[in-house]
């Protein structure tokens, strides 16, 4: 690495737009892994579009969009990123997909540790992070989602070249970053911006989201879903027009909306918000921002004389009941009693399970169970 953090967060982080060597031999993330991701996220898609699905994976040519790609995607004959590249030769793209890393953990982990010493330094996200991954080829590309000048933006050039043209008003002049394979790219929000991608290029984003209603949004939707908590799904009632009006001659507001007002008022004031916010925070320091985490391993029983230890930072909030919640890589789950705080202490450094649980203590034996799914611990020794 050519550019360290601290200097990076001292002159340029929430100032000014940049350009920066990043790296000279080896990129941070995996290239082959990287596409192998794009691949994976791509095959749903071949069959047409898929709506609200995470990862969401968009190609544009030509005049823009293009709905239903097909076998413009990569497929199962496109084992590399060359072979796709040599299919598409002549063929100006944008692949664009959408929160990649959910597929794969080893991606994941490969990114939490590229920004967490930037977190670390400038303070962790409060929303969770965009995480975007482009495959294009000479093709000029504007987000089309039109909230680009609300985030804060990191672009990592893994291959070819990216011109990004950011302009913060129409009225202003437009400036220029030019980066090539091993650049690290960054705006603060707001900024508009244009991508102008070059042959074979592959970059890596991350946008964090900056402007101050976006937690306000976010917060609201927590307030909806613990206000509809165990209601049915009555209908919302037509009402009279003319509507009544009271002795004095005003007119009253809609009695469904008054209705909802107090649920909501109910629910700002109800110690379920104030939990949900905590276990909101718990899971994103735990993912480092990176929502959503790939999904839990598949469960496995641990022997007596395994050696384990832990592989991850693990987040705990204790409640005024005792419970304690856990965050580890982004997944949460509750703790009671005091206990599990000596084990995760004990797995700093190699220690069998026989020695953690025991003859055959069932609570500890599920918490590393648990700690094992979540990828918390590791075995030693295969």
């Amino acid at each position: 690495m050519t550019t360290g953090w601290d200097d990076f967060v001292a002159r340029y982080w929430d100032t000014a737009p940049c350009v920066l060597p990043w790296w000279e031999a080896e990129p941070p993330v995996d290239l082959d892994r990287c596409y192998r991701t794009v691949l994976a996220a791509a095959q749903p898609f071949r069959a047409g579009t898929r709506f609200r699905a995470l990862p969401d994976v968009r190609f544009f040519s030509g005049g823009g969009r293009i709905a239903a790609p097909g076998d413009l995607l990569p497929g199962p004959d496109d084992e590399t990123a060359e072979l796709y590249a040599g299919r598409l030769a002549g063929t100006r793209y944008v692949l664009n997909v959408r929160q990649p890393l959910a597929l794969d953990f080893r991606m994941w982990a490969e990114v939490r540790d590229l920004v967490s010493p930037l977190w670390r330094r400038a303070g962790f996200p409060v929303l969770p992070v965009d995480v975007e991954m482009t495959m294009a080829s000479g093709h000029p590309h504007r987000d089309e989602r039109g909230d680009e000048a609300t985030h804060t933006v990191l672009t990592w050039v893994l291959r070819g070249r990216l011109e990004a043209r950011l302009r913060r008003a129409a009225d202003e002049p437009e400036q220029t970053l030019v980066a090539g394979s091993g650049h690290l790219l960054y705006w603060p929000a707001p900024y508009h911006y244009e991508d102008h991608y070059g042959d074979d290029c592959l970059v890596l984003r991350l946008r964090v989201p900056a402007d101050r209603r976006l937690p306000v949004a976010a917060v609201k939707d927590v307030l909806a879903d613990l206000a509809q908590h165990g209601r049915d799904g009555d209908a919302v009632p037509y009402l009279p027009y003319p509507p009544r009006r009271r002795a004095d001659g005003s007119v009253a507001p809609a009695a469904p909306l008054v209705a909802a007002e107090d649920l909501l008022t109910g629910a700002r004031e109800d110690r379920r918000l104030q939990r949900a916010l905590r276990i909101m925070w718990a899971r994103r320091v735990s993912a480092y921002g990176l929502e959503m985490p790939p999904a839990p391993r598949d469960a496995v029983t641990l022997r007596p004389d395994q050696r384990i230890r832990s592989s991850a930072e693990i987040v705990r909030m204790t409640e005024e009941t005792g419970e304690s919640i856990w965050a580890v890589n982004g997944h949460v789950f509750t703790v009671r009693g005091t206990a599990a705080d000596a084990v995760v202490e004990r797995l700093g450094e190699p220690v069998t399970v026989a020695e953690l649980a025991g003859e055959d203590d069932r609570g500890v034996l599920a918490l590393l169970e648990k700690l094992y799914r979540v990828r918390g611990i590791e075995p030693v020794g295969g």
